[in-house]
C-alpha cells in the first residue's frame, strides 16, 4: 500500500466520515468557492481577473482533522519521488488533493468538485500572475471577442470562473477521476494535468527567437494579447511584463504534457492501441522492422501482439508521452510531417545518455522482461546491449506506426 492511502486511510478517512466534520469542511470549501464566484461575476476585469483566495481557511483544514502537514508532505514525497517541485510540495494543494480522493473515492461527488475548483483557481492565479503580471482589460476584452477563433477555448466562456467550472472541472473529473478511483497516486498526474492544461491557454509551442535567443510562445492567450497591444488597439500607460521566470518554481513534468493537444494525442493513441487487441500489422511493416532491427519475424510477430495486452496500458501510455516530448511534437500535423520517422529515429533511437530517453529504455526494458518470461520462457537480460538495443527498436517503430495510421489516416 502507498504511503499516501495509508495516511489518508488512518488519518483522514476515518475523521471525514464524521458527518459533523465533513459538513464543516463542504461549508468552508463552499464559501471559498461562492466568495470567488461573487467577485468574478461582480468585476469587468474579463480574463485579466485574479482570485482572492483565503490561505488561511485552507490551511486550518490540517487544524479541523488533527492531521500535521509535514506528515503528508512526508507520504507525497514517498510516492511521488523526491525530485518534486515547490508547487508539488505546497500544503495548500496537498490537502485539496486528498480532499478530491476522498470524493471520488466515497462518490461525494461535489465534495471532490469544490476542492477541485479551488485548486483550479489557485493554478489560475499563479499562471495569470506569470505571464500577465500587468494586463489591461479593455486589450483583453478586444483580444477575447475579436482576436480568438471559435475554436478557442476562451472564446466560449465569459470569465474565468465559468471557464474554470463549466469546462476544466467537469473534464479533468471525468478523464482521470477513474484513475484516482483506482491509484490514489494517480492524484499527481491529475494535479499535474490540471496545470499543464491552464498553462496551454496562456502559452503553448514555446520557440527560440533567434535575434533575441529566448524562449517565445507561438500559440496562446499571450503571443495574441501582446501583438493587439503592439498594434495600439487600445492604448494604456499600463504594461503587460512577460514574466518568463516562474512564480512558482514549477520544473519537470511540464515537458511530458506541455500542451492538450498532445495529451489527447496521447490518451487516443493509446486507447486504440490497448483496445484493438486484433490490431493486424501488414507482412510489409514486420519485414521493414526486421530489416531495420535484424530481430527474427517470429519474435517481432509476438511482441507486436504482446503491446496491446490491457496490461500494458500504463507503459505505453508514458512511452509515448516521452515519445513525443522528445519530438517536440505539439499536434497531429507534426505527426504527419514526412520527417517525422526521420525525427524518431534521431531523437529517440538514435539519442544517448539522455533523460528522457534513459526513461523510455527502462519502461521498454520492464514490458520486454516479463514478455520474454511469460511468452518466450527466457530472460532478456541474457541478450548482449546491442542485441537489447535492436529488440526495443520493435516496440519503438510499433508505436511510430500507430501514432502515423491513427493520427494521419485522412491525411
Amino acid at each position: 500500500m502507498s504511503e499516501i492511502k495509508k495516511l489518508f486511510k488512518s488519518q483522514i478517512l476515518p475523521q471525514l466520515l464524521d458527518k459533523k466534520i465533513e459538513r464543516r469542511i463542504y461549508t468552508e470549501m463552499t464559501k471559498i468557492i461562492s466568495t470567488a464566484y461573487s467577485q468574478n461575476i461582480a468585476s469587468d476585469e474579463s480574463f485579466c481577473f485574479k482570485f482572492s483566495l483565503p490561505l488561511v481557511p485552507v490551511n486550518n483544514f490540517y487544524k479541523t482533522l488533527h492531521l500535521d502537514p509535514k506528515e503528508v508532505d512526508k507520504a507525497i514525497h514517498a510516492d511521488w519521488g523526491k525530485t518534486l517541485t515547490k508547487m508539488h510540495s505546497d500544503p495548500y494543494y496537498q490537502i485539496l488533493l486528498l480532499f478530491i480522493y476522498y470524493g471520488v473515492t466515497e462518490k461525494k461527488e461535489m465534495f471532490a468538485k469544490n476542492a477541485l475548483m479551488i485548486l483550479l483557481m489557485k493554478i489560475w492565479n499563479g499562471r495569470k500572475s506569470k505571464f500577465f503580471k500587468y494586463c489591461d482589460k479593455r486589450v483583453m476584452k478586444y483580444v477575447i471577442s475579436n482576436e480568438l477563433t471559435n475554436r478557442h477555448v476562451l472564446s466560449k466562456y465569459e470569465n474565468p470562473v465559468s471557464l474554470l467550472k463549466d469546462y476544466f472541472m467537469p473534464t479533468l473529473l471525468k478523464k482521470y477521476g477513474p484513475e484516482v478511483n483506482r491509484d490514489i497516486i494517480k492524484l499527481k498526474r491529475l494535479f499535474e494535468q490540471s496545470w499543464a492544461r491552464i498553462r496551454q491557454l496562456f502559452v503553448f509551442n514555446a520557440r527560440t527567437n533567434i535575434q533575441t535567443g529566448k524562449s517565445e510562445a507561438q500559440g496562446g492567450l499571450l503571443p495574441i494579447y501582446m501583438k493587439a497591444k503592439e498594434d495600439g488597439t487600445y492604448l494604456s500607460t499600463k504594461m503587460v511584463r512577460n514574466n518568463m521566470g516562474d512564480d512558482e518554481n514549477v520544473t519537470g513534468y511540464e515537458d511530458y504534457a506541455s500542451t492538450h493537444n498532445r495529451d489527447n494525442i496521447v490518451s487516443k493513441t493509446t486507447d486504440y492501441i490497448i483496445l484493438n487487441k486484433s490490431n493486424k500489422y501488414s507482412q510489409n511493416f514486420v519485414s521493414e522492422v526486421n530489416k531495420k532491427t535484424n530481430v527474427s519475424v517470429k519474435i517481432i510477430e509476438q511482441i507486436l501482439d504482446y503491446i496491446h495486452i490491457q496490461r500494458n496500458y500504463d507503459i505505453v501510455e508514458n512511452l509515448i508521452v516521452l515519445i513525443l516530448s522528445r519530438c517536440n511534437i505539439n499536434s497531429k500535423e507534426d505527426i504527419c510531417k514526412r520527417n517525422f520517422t526521420n525525427n524518431v529515429r534521431k531523437n529517440v533511437i538514435s539519442s544517448k545518455n539522455n533523460t528522457e530517453v534513459n526513461k523510455i529504455q527502462r519502461l521498454l526494458d520492464k514490458m520486454l522482461d516479463t514478455f520474454f518470461k511469460e511468452k518466450l520462457r527466457s530472460n532478456f537480460n541474457k541478450y548482449s546491449n546491442v542485441h537489447k538495443i535492436k529488440i526495443r527498436n520493435v516496440i519503438i517503430y510499433a508505436l511510430e506506426h500507430n501514432l502515423v495510421k491513427l493520427n494521419c489516416h485522412n491525411n
